[in-house]
């Protein structure tokens, strides 16, 4: 078994079902984020748990993407399953780990209010990743960095309680800005 980069171990994947396992969200905040959890400490005591269990969720879709030992296909077709659970009430399904992370943000979907649509725009970009879209224009790149980041401004903000209008546009601009970034020190 190998370990992705948030050390959620590859075995989420198999078809054995598993439903003992639990995932402590900050453990793996910590290990996968040294800045985003350093960060996190500024933030309040009622809401950190909550930003840590939105955190695991978005790594855990994000690792599987990444990850080297599975082929394209079979990340496809965990993200097709994985996405057809997200409407429903906490699934049964062989996704050992998943089902306590998308159970903690099934929880949180419901305590804070923010859409399917949110999240699907998210899996979009990550569905881009797995194509290996290319960015030909400015905008092309700017629309991959509102699915992988603006949406999580999106979702922190209905956290943080500031889902009006005005604040929702900043979250997801600041979130595409800052992926793009992160994209452009990668590249040098």
């Amino acid at each position: 078994m190998n370990a992705t980069s948030s050390g959620l171990i590859l075995n989420r994947f198999t078809a054995v079902p598993n439903l003992d396992v639990k995932v402590d969200s900050d453990k793996v905040l910590k290990k996968a984020s040294k800045s985003f959890h350093f960060a996190s400490l500024l933030l309040p005591d009622r809401i950190r748990p909550d930003i840590a269990d939105l955190y695991t969720f978005l790594r855990y879709l994000d690792d599987l993407i990444d990850e080297d030992d599975l082929s394209i296909e079979e990340k496809r077709h965990v993200l097709d399953q994985f996405c057809s659970l997200v409407p429903k009430q906490v699934p049964r399904t062989p996704y050992a780990m998943g089902i306590d992370i998308l159970s903690k943000f099934t929880a949180l979907q419901k305590k804070y209010g923010f859409s399917n649509q949110i999240l699907m725009l998210f899996v979009e970009g990550l569905y881009w990743d797995l194509e290996n879209k290319e960015y030909s224009t400015q905008n092309d790149l700017a629309q991959y960095c509102i699915r992988v980041a603006g949406t999580v401004g999106l979702f922190l903000c209905y956290i943080m309680g500031r889902n009006d209008e005005y604040t929702l546009y900043y979250a997801c601009c600041l979130g595409k800005e800052s992926h793009l970034i992160k994209k452009k020190k990668h590249k040098q």
